[in-house]
C-alpha cells in the first residue's frame, strides 16, 4: 500500500465530544475529501480498513 498519513481529531461540541479520523495519501495535494458519514457511536472502528483504502485507490483524502 502506498504511505499513507493518518490524524485523528477529538472535537468538542455543546453535546458532548465527537472523534473523527483522517486518511491523507501521500500524493492528495489538493484533492478534495470523502467524506464517510455514520449514525452510532464508535463507528469509526467499525470502518475497519475501508477508509485508509479508498484513500489509496482514489488518491483522494477519507474522513470519518
Amino acid at each position: 500500500m502506498k504511505p499513507m498519513d493518518s490524524r485523528e481529531y477529538r472535537i468538542d461540541t455543546p453535546r458532548g465530544q465527537l472523534f473523527a479520523k483522517r486518511w491523507t495519501p501521500a500524493a492528495a495535494g489538493a484533492a478534495a475529501p470523502s467524506v464517510l458519514l455514520h449514525e452510532s457511536l464508535g463507528c469509526v472502528a467499525l470502518w475497519r480498513n475501508f477508509p485508509e483504502r479508498l484513500a489509496a485507490a482514489s488518491g483522494h483524502p477519507v474522513v470519518a
